[in-house]
């Protein structure tokens, strides 16, 4: 297994649409592993695999630092949502793709319904409600090419990305070196 680089927005992968998963096969369940590895290194409580470069329609959502228990890693592969409640919360996100501190205001259903494909390709249905629900929305964007960022007024979104801009401009610079 290996830890994934984790694509910083703005960029072009996380603005595209990702593919279905044709078949469950051990190359997906591949991704799948080193997605699970690189989200637990990164001590996320989701990641969709376009934000490992990866476009495919997969995320994985483990939640159980949100309730302080232990609680069940989703592995999502083609999630369909089948119903979103009427009601709604706002609550602010963060984004492993969005690494400068941000928390974003998202206003979301309270409770969502999705039938999905597991590890091992069976199909799965699941109601989830509060923070669950609400990850496999912020999840599940990602995969229609949609980041925290375009929940922003565009002059906060300007604002974000220069941020963003800047931390990647100085993450690929080399550390200097000082001679003594």
């Amino acid at each position: 297994m290996a830890i994934l680089p984790i694509v910083i927005a703005p960029d072009p992968i996380l603005e595209k649409v990702a593919e279905p998963v044709d078949e469950v096969n051990a190359e997906i369940r591949n991704i799948i592993d080193n997605m699970i590895e690189t989200m637990h290194y990164e001590q996320g409580a989701g990641l969709a695999a376009p934000q490992v470069g990866i476009s495919k329609r997969i995320f994985l959502m483990d939640i159980s630092s949100y309730y302080k228990k232990e609680m069940p890693l989703y592995v999502v592969i083609n999630p369909e949502f089948t119903n979103l409640s009427e009601e709604t919360w706002e609550e602010t996100e963060g984004c492993l793709s969005i690494p400068v501190g941000a928390r974003i205001l998202v206003e979301r259903p309270k409770a969502v319904r999705m039938k999905y494909l597991d590890y091992n390709g069976n199909q799965q249905e699941i109601e989830a409600d509060g923070w669950l629900a609400r990850g496999f929305l912020h999840e599940n964007d990602h995969l229609n090419g949609v980041t925290g960022l375009d929940y922003l007024s565009l002059l906060k979104k300007d604002l974000m990305i220069r941020k963003l801009n800047k931390y990647k401009k100085n993450k690929e610079q080399p550390a200097a070196k000082h001679d003594l």
